[in-house]
């Protein structure tokens, strides 16, 4: 930001080069430099502001800042010290306050230098000390940007810029403009520096894979292409063909190539990777597993990151439920039912081939009833009920059958068993046999005991 004195007189105005950044501007100014005991604000989109009731003959020192709109303020602006007398004007030559910046560009392709500058009002480049007019190649010679397009050989020298107003004139930095051999690569534009990698470039086994080059620059141009940065005998063509693709070649591709002397060195890096069949070695076993138990099978292969599918007697699976990673090496049945018995097998594919898996049968049997809570004996008064029942898990269904000392009570068959008004005479050992289609199982014995009155 630079300040000049536009107006002079006992009110005295100040003024700036546009800040688009700003949002606010404050002047500062007092009669010693560095102390400043007075301000005044004005908007952002305002390029001037007016210090009031300063001293006739009396000199003054000016600073400000400019302010954006997160509220971060800049630094004061350069210092200007002026001496108050009617119809003095004062303004400084113009300030650069960004040089242009040197460029390198592909032959026939555009350039562009800029210059930022403050109280300017002319501009005028210059290439190898020649004023620069516009036509043949050149455009905004008398502007704060210069284009060169397109660039040619013919164009490579120094460059700067002469800003100027009534007050004076600024000379920029000396910058250069370069060309180098532009350089594309499978259809994408390879910069002239850093080398940078493009996609990756994958190939099935024993199919063909290929990677070219173009070059935008003089005659002659040679190539000559490297795997994992060692000649390839023979490689020296704009394209590089492999056919057929073996395992050896895998790795990283680059090319060297000059043109009209000029040389640019791996400046290409192209992965190829070799994708290998699918094939299974180690096959998904046939499990025999009880319901609600967990079945996982498994499949082990070789090749290329195949994708997976598990398909149960020719449907193919998806995840829910009690499937889990349908679609990875190794499936997850759980819990199991009656229902998952069939035959499972899995579909490995990648874009070099399909492997199909020997089917795997699962085997469901019936879960053999386990009882969890026993009848238990009790004491009872002459007259009242008694009652008794058994907890049991297993494969269904279930059926129960009780016994009193050994023999079948009718209708007893159920998880629990009633007796209305018991009597002496059904004193004794209860159990319940309780059965399912892996088996059956009896109680422990629980007593009845009759409590007289």
């Amino acid at each position: 930001m630079v300040l000049w004195v536009r107006l002079a007189g006992a009110d005295v105005t100040l003024a700036w080069d546009p800040e688009p950044a700003a949002v606010i501007f404050t002047l500062y100014w007092g009669t010693n430099s560095g102390t400043y005991t007075h301000s005044n604000s004005c908007p952002g989109i305002e390029t001037n502001l007016t210090a009031t009731g300063l001293l006739a003959n009396q000199v003054y020192y000016f600073a400000a800042t400019a302010s954006a709109v997160d509220g971060t303020r800049s630094g004061f602006s350069k210092e200007i010290s002026f001496t108050n007398a009617p119809g003095a004007i004062s303004k400084p030559t113009p300030g650069i306050i960004r040089q242009p910046s040197s460029a390198s560009v592909a032959a026939g392709g555009i350039a562009q230098f800029t210059v930022i500058a403050t109280g300017a009002q002319s501009y005028q480049w210059y290439k190898s000390g020649a004023a620069i007019v516009d036509g043949a190649g050149f455009k905004g010679g008398r502007t704060a940007t210069l284009t060169v397009h397109p660039a040619a050989a013919a164009d490579v020298a120094p460059y700067n810029v002469v800003v100027a107003n009534a007050s004076g004139s600024s000379t920029s930095a000396v910058v250069v403009l370069t060309t180098v051999v532009a350089l594309t690569a499978n259809g994408v534009p390879v910069p002239a520096s850093p080398a940078v990698p493009l996609p990756t470039l994958a190939a099935n086994l024993g199919q063909s894979a290929s990677i070219g080059v173009a070059v935008n620059g003089d005659a002659p141009v040679l190539y000559q292409w490297q795997l994992n940065g060692h000649n390839i005998f023979g490689a020296t063509s704009q394209q590089l063909l492999l056919l057929p693709v073996t395992d050896t070649n895998a790795g990283t591709y680059s090319v060297v190539v000059s043109s009209g002397g000029k040389s640019m060195t791996n400046k290409v890096r192209e992965i190829l990777n070799v994708i290998n069949p699918p094939v299974i070695v180690n096959e998904p076993a046939s499990q025999t597993m009880k319901v609600g138990a967990e079945a996982v099978f498994r499949v082990v292969e070789t090749g290329s990151a195949p994708k997976y599918q598990w398909y149960k007697d020719g449907a193919a699976l998806r995840n829910g439920g009690h499937i889990f990673n349908a679609a990875a090496a190794a499936l997850v049945v759980s819990p199991i039912s009656e229902a998952d018995a069939g035959s499972y097998v899995v579909v490995l594919a990648n874009s070099a081939g399909v492997a199909t898996s020997a089917p795997a049968v699962l085997a469901v049997v019936a879960a053999p009833v386990q009882i969890l809570s026993q009848p238990r004996s009790v004491a009872v008064l002459l007259g009242e009920t008694a009652v008794w029942g058994v907890g049991a898990i297993g494969t269904p269904p279930l059926t129960y059958q009780w016994s009193f000392d050994g023999n079948l009570i009718p209708d007893a068959t159920r998880s629990r068993y009633y007796i209305n008004s018991v009597v002496p005479s059904e004193e004794g050992a209860y159990t319940v046999i309780i059965s399912n289609p892996a088996g059956t199982i009896e109680s422990h014995p629980a007593t009845l005991t009759v409590i007289n009155r």
